[in-house]
């Protein structure tokens, strides 16, 4: 149990939708890489806001050389 501001004891249930994207792109000199993800908790308490999730991380690569 989690004792909350308004002294109340309640459990928190939420249920969780995700849905993601991976992108590669990649030449001889050059790479690139996307990975996101969007995530949305659903709360089961008309009194608890639902929530909005997005991470991700991207890189990138290039090959410098003479010639």
């Amino acid at each position: 149990m989690t004792s909350f501001r308004d002294g109340s004891n309640d459990v928190l249930t939420y249920t969780t939708v995700a849905a993601g994207v991976d992108a590669t792109v990649s030449t001889r000199r050059a790479e690139a890489q996307v990975n996101v993800r969007y995530e949305r908790l659903i709360a089961y308490d008309n009194g608890v806001d639902n929530q909005d999730l997005v991470s991700g991380l991207a890189r990138g690569s290039v090959l410098v050389a003479l010639g």
